[in-house]
């Protein structure tokens, strides 16, 4: 598979991208999927992460943690109800990584609850680990909740910085690696595949970032499009794990 642009985030820049999420296809499962290369590796960055519909609940977020792939929830008093954080680091930056989280409460074993996943390969050790209780609810994928891309979503603070491309939210499944990449056999690598038979739910998106005036423009069919602030045109960019 061919992934023709990617999207420039400038921290200096507070460069980030928003969208009001409705009523979920399942508000217990989706997927996150995406590739990121890093630019300023000095600080603690949040790629991912929603701002509830009453202002003022913290919420859960994907995001980078001295140099490890952090997926959590949290509640209004900051507290982390479940957190995953990778022993695994990822301070390369000329590497294009493809980064996944998942989650889906309702399984029955408990690490399948929220799974993450690094260049296809499931991580399995973390430093620390702790998993949601049965069917709890998510505050990604929540309706009336702002969902953003380059930030968390309760305050500006550790703001992404970097490359990202090929952007997917997929509402109400948990897939696998299989359906993003795939293995070169001559070079061992993590590479893109073309993505195809994915039914991305109600607040599903797909990101990637081709039309340079509408760096927002969601392509997966549901025009959930994301609102840019402080992004141009001239962040669009040809560099991409291909």
């Amino acid at each position: 598979g061919t992934i023709d642009n990617s999207c420039i985030f400038n921290d200096g820049d507070s460069a980030q991208m928003s969208r009001t999420f409705s009523t979920p296809t399942n508000g217990i499962k989706y997927t996150i999927s995406f590739w990121m290369k890093r630019g300023d590796i000095s600080t603690t960055v949040r790629i991912f992460g929603p701002k509830s519909a009453s202002g003022n609940t913290y919420g859960g977020y994907v995001g980078i943690v001295t140099d490890r792939f952090y997926f959590t929830d949290a509640t209004t008093g900051g507290g982390a109800n479940w957190g995953l954080t990778s022993t695994r680091t990822l301070e390369d930056r000329s590497k294009w990584y493809h980064l996944m989280a998942v989650f889906d409460s309702a399984n029955s074993t408990q690490e399948d609850r929220a799974i993450l996943y690094i260049d296809g390969d499931r991580v399995t050790e973390f430093d620390t680990a702790n998993y949601p209780t049965s069917s709890e609810a998510s505050h990604i994928n929540t309706s009336g909740a702002t969902h953003y891309i380059g930030r968390r979503g309760y305050d500006t603070n550790n703001m992404y910085d970097g490359y990202l491309a090929e952007f997917n939210f997929i509402d109400g499944q948990a897939l696998t690696p299989s359906t993003f990449g795939v293995t070169d056999t001559s070079t061992g690598r993590w590479v893109p595949k073309t993505l195809s038979g994915i039914t991305y739910g109600n607040n599903g998106f797909r990101l990637e970032f081709g039309d340079s005036s509408a760096l927002g423009d969601d392509t997966s069919g549901n025009t959930n499009d994301f609102t840019a602030t402080n992004l141009a045109s001239t962040d669009q960019t040809t560099d991409s794990p291909t």
